[in-house]
């Protein structure tokens, strides 16, 4: 699967990028499913997260239980004091518009803002092998021998 990523204004030239005033970020458009309903997210795919992160109060509209052993994660963010989340089992579903991955995983909800929700390793990059691929701003996802769920393709027009 092939995902371009998104252009995002900068306040000001980034000296970094030759004075440009967009960074390019790999934002994957994600269906969690809950009990109660589905929610359709942009996350940033963080190959530096240890888990896949989303905002607690997705937990409570989507009717998923957040009770059960280990009753919480840690994450230490970058220069920051560290974030406890709670984990809860959702079903998660991928796609390209081509091609569609669908999975049940255990993911953490987190009372701390967040600008995106966070694809971390456990949970949703340990079942891809990703390419990122900079000069053409895209992202590839390929379903690994660890993924445990069902993928789809889409038939091809005549």
């Amino acid at each position: 699967m092939k995902f371009a990523y998104v252009p995002l204004a900068t306040r000001r030239p980034v000296y970094s990028l030759a004075g440009a005033q967009f960074r390019y970020r790999p934002l994957i458009p994600l269906q969690v499913n809950g009990v109660h309903e589905s929610r359709l997210f942009d996350c940033s795919l963080d190959s530096g997260a240890d888990d896949t992160l989303f905002p607690e109060q997705l937990a409570k509209i989507l009717g998923i239980s957040l009770t059960g052993p280990p009753d919480e994660g840690e994450a230490l963010p970058v220069a920051g004091r560290p974030i406890t989340y709670a984990y809860g089992r959702v079903s998660l579903r991928l796609s390209d518009g081509f091609e569609a991955c669908e999975w049940e995983t255990i993911v953490g909800f987190v009372a701390a803002p967040l600008v995106w929700p966070i694809l971390g390793h456990a949970g949703f990059l340990q079942f891809f092998d990703v390419q990122l691929l900079g000069e053409r701003h895209e992202a590839v996802l390929i379903p690994n021998a660890s993924f445990p769920g069902i993928t789809h393709r889409r038939p091809l027009s005549p």
